[in-house]
């Protein structure tokens, strides 16, 4: 899996905006990605990953969106999930 792809991941999963140091912590933590050195990935490497995807995320003060993220459609399929 690639940063960018573990980044869209988290915040998809976690369904709200989030700060790089959290989106760090949840990518380390679940180990989604591993760079080269074998070091965690840092919150300064997912602030540039964003920049590079300016298509897929933006930022809002500190906190990263995903841009596809639509609240009202993730909740439809949570509801339909449940329904089911």
């Amino acid at each position: 899996m690639t940063l960018h792809e573990a980044i869209r991941l988290v915040l998809l999963k976690n369904g709200v905006a989030m700060y790089a140091k959290e989106i760090a912590y949840q990518i380390n933590k679940q180990n989604l990605y591993s760079r080269n050195d074998g070091e965690p990935v840092p919150p300064s490497q997912i602030e540039a990953r964003i920049k590079n995807y300016e298509k897929d995320f933006y930022k809002s003060g500190n906190k990263i969106f995903l841009k596809e993220y639509n609240l009202d459609s993730v909740i439809d399929e949570q509801l339909r999930s449940a329904i089911r």
